[in-house]
């Protein structure tokens, strides 16, 4: 790996503090010679392949660097490795973390504690033990990492139980997806305690989409079979009914045998005749969305559960210990803890509050309620927007009456326009908000938060740059969503975690570079100061260094080998945005000017800093084309030296000849100090680039400051 060498100050450095951010030391880095910038008669001008026009005094939005530039940190990485990569982490200028992120609604905070009669776990007020991940002992919904499910796993001891305190008791519900259309004329239900006294057997209109998610549907295509309105008798009942075919067959329970409603499910069947289609065992294998899935038990998705759980192990990256970490870095972290939503209390999400901030006094500002809970790939998922705004809510209240201080954020749902769950044409933000305002709790979003993962396995350059533009609708949709609840209407928007994908090539090459920068710009530019960033992850278990069609989501590599920690190329992008492009850490408002460019595959960002610099981001797609570009300022005439900052392939490039797989080079971004810079000046963007441009002002023409 290639360090960048220690020479002459960075001119944009500009160090600030408060109370929550400390002071950032001064960062190096080395200016090499470059070639001078020429400007350009008319002549010139008609020749160049592009023009960028950036006017200094149109302001499209403004921005703070600390809110934007934000990573996740997860308790399954060993501390030893998160301790190896400290010193990458304080170079990368972040200070807005997400903690215990993608996995929080298995993560229990405090190991001190005790489970009560129902096994729930109850934490100690005073006491601290290492956080632990739990595992759900009624789990009815099979999880996409390898957990089965309790209806299709062949013991009657174990059994699915419905959450009593759902919001919709009369309206809960169980289905088995058999993984292909197939005829079916009976169910065998061996019902737990408590059990259904009214239900109805249905399946899934074969004629609508054939997805291998019904439950995030935009219409309920549920059907009757003839099997409706049937009286529960507990044990284990056979049903019949009409044949038909479907891929998958549901229970629609809306009678319990007890009160409050809940309910018990040990096993579930589906017959054609004598012929059993689903399959019972403790192991599974794959995923129902693989084209090769072969499972060893039918997987099965339930509204809701209870969070009863046992310990499945201690955590090394536990909250102490996380705390600790970020309180290491310089500016101090601002970080934001993910609740337990699905798999605990509002209780423990209470005591969590508590605990770190009234007894350990970390002063964390900001919360998050569960993660993704719209998913069945999470613990208690997946809850339509209904279910999961009446457990917001009761979360809500319980951690606001610890620290009415702190900032609340929801739904951190997977995809910004997710359906709701519902069946009700509305998506999952618009429908969650919809709720609460019903109940006259709109006041209760107190920030927005969603996930943007646009194209999640796909490794298509071109699909997947074209989110970009997806991601520019956002703000207006977000707009007419909210606009209906004024106290929701104007909350910060937070994007609590974002990658291009996760799994395929595209994440380890340099395009994945290309992307975030242009993704962050484009952010930046919609959201502004209303917006928050943070990318999935610092480190992450990938299999890129042994599989040529594998992948990685984090900034360094863990794999262990000898390119272990190794920069992924989002880092090095990551790096030029935050300390480069911007003022690493700073909390003062960023302006974001007008900045156009004639050419599709060429996009640019241009700040204008509040040290005076205007500082321009420009991202050239193509990956075989420099492109020959005439810049024209308006409003701002800039000093005659200018320093330039360029990632590209030169500096780093995915290497698969041979096992294991890594990238050679692996360098930072290279710099020089260009001169001739004026009004209007030419360069030359290489292809597949990121181009960081300081421009300070021209002093000698009364620009001080910038100001034109």
């Amino acid at each position: 790996m290639a360090r960048l060498a220690p020479g002459m100050s960075d001119p944009s450095f500009n160090p600030r503090q408060s109370a929550w951010i400390g002071a950032t030391p001064g960062l190096l880095l080395l200016l090499g010679c470059g070639f001078p910038v020429q400007c350009l008669s008319a002549a010139e001008a008609a020749e160049t392949k592009a023009t960028i026009t950036v006017d200094a005094a149109v302001v499209v939005n403004t921005f703070r660097p600390v809110d934007v530039f934000g990573v996740n940190m997860v308790p399954y990485v060993n501390k030893a490795d998160y301790a190896a990569v400290q010193g990458r982490l304080q170079e990368l200028g972040t200070v807005f973390v997400r903690y215990p992120s993608g996995i929080a609604d298995d993560v229990h905070w405090n190991g001190a504690g005790a489970f009560d009669g129902r096994d729930w776990w109850v934490p100690n007020q005073t006491n601290y033990a290492p956080s632990f991940q739990g595992i759900e002992i009624h789990r009815g919904t099979t999880s996409h990492y390898g957990r089965p499910a309790m209806v299709t796993d062949g013991d009657p001891a174990t059994y699915w139980l419905s959450d009593a305190g759902a919001d919709a008791p009369t309206n809960q519900w169980l289905y088995v997806d058999l993984g292909a259309t197939r005829t079916a004329d009976a169910v065998s239900i061996a019902w737990g305690t408590p059990y259904a006294t009214r239900f109805s057997v249905q399946f899934w209109n074969p004629k609508s989409i054939n997805q291998w998610a019904p439950y995030s549907h935009t219409a309920d295509d549920w059907m009757d079979t003839s099997a409706r309105n049937i009286s529960g008798v507990g044990g284990t009942q056979q049903v019949t009914f009409a044949s038909v075919a479907s891929r998958y067959f549901r229970l629609f329970l809306t009678a319990s045998s007890a009160s409050p409603p809940q309910y018990a499910v040990a096993e579930l069947a589906v017959f054609n005749q004598t012929n059993r289609l689903t399959q019972h065992s403790k192991e599974q294998r794959q995923d129902p969305a693989d084209a090769n899935w072969k499972p060893m038990q039918s997987w099965t998705v339930a509204s809701t559960t209870d969070p009863a759980c046992s310990v499945e192990r201690p955590y090394d990256f536990d909250f102490e210990t996380f705390m600790g970490y970020v309180r290491g870095l310089s500016p101090r972290v601002s970080p934001l803890i993910t609740i337990n939503c699905g798999g605990a209390t509002p209780e423990e999400a209470a005591a969590w509050v508590r605990y770190a901030n009234l007894v350990k006094g970390y002063g964390i500002r900001y919360w998050e309620i569960g993660n993704e809970m719209n998913g069945s790939w999470e613990t208690g998922g997946p809850l339509g927007a209904r279910e999961y705004a009446a457990r917001y809510l009761a979360f809500y209240r319980a951690m606001k009456a610890v620290d009415p201080r702190i900032v609340i954020a929801g739904p951190g749902i997977s995809d910004a326009v997710v359906p709701s769950g519902d069946y009700d044409g509305r998506s999952y933000l618009q429908a969650f908000v919809e709720r609460l305002a019903a109940r006259n709790q709109a006041g209760a979003v107190e920030a927005v938060d969603v996930h943007w993962y646009p194209f999640f396995m796909n490794d298509n350059r071109e699909t997947t740059w074209k989110t970009v533009g997806q991601l520019s609708a956002l703000p207006a949709q977000f707009d007419r969503w909210l606009a209906p609840h004024p106290r929701a209407a104007t909350v910060p928007i937070l994007v609590s975690e974002f990658n291009s994908g996760a799994g395929t090539p595209f994440s380890t090459r340099i395009e994945n570079a290309l992307w975030l920068a242009d993704t962050l710009g484009e952010f930046i530019r919609g959201f502004g100061r209303r917006g928050a960033a943070s990318y999935w992850t610092v480190l992450h278990p990938c299999d890129a260094a042994a599989n040529p069609r594998g992948g990685d989501q984090s900034l360094l590599q863990l794999e262990n080998n000898a390119w272990r920690y190794q920069e992924r190329s989002v880092y090095w992008a990551m790096e030029l945005l935050s300390t480069r492009w911007a003022v690493a850490a700073d909390l003062s408002q960023h302006t974001l000017v007008q900045a156009v460019s004639t050419q599709p595959l060429l996009s640019v960002y241009a700040d204008r800093r509040p040290d005076g610099i205007l500082s321009l981001l420009v991202v050239n797609r193509d990956l075989n084309h420099a492109t020959e570009t005439q810049l024209i300022l308006k409003h701002f005439v800039p000093a005659s030296k200018a320093v330039r900052w360029t990632f590209d392939q030169g500096n780093y490039r995915w290497n698969t000849n041979a096992a294991p797989f890594h990238a050679e080079p692996d360098q930072s971004p290279s710099s020089g100090m260009e001169t001739g810079i004026g009004p209007s000046f030419r360069y030359r963007f290489p292809p597949a680039s990121i181009t960081v441009f300081q421009l300070p002002a021209n002093e000698r023409k009364g620009q001080r400051g910038g100001q034109g």
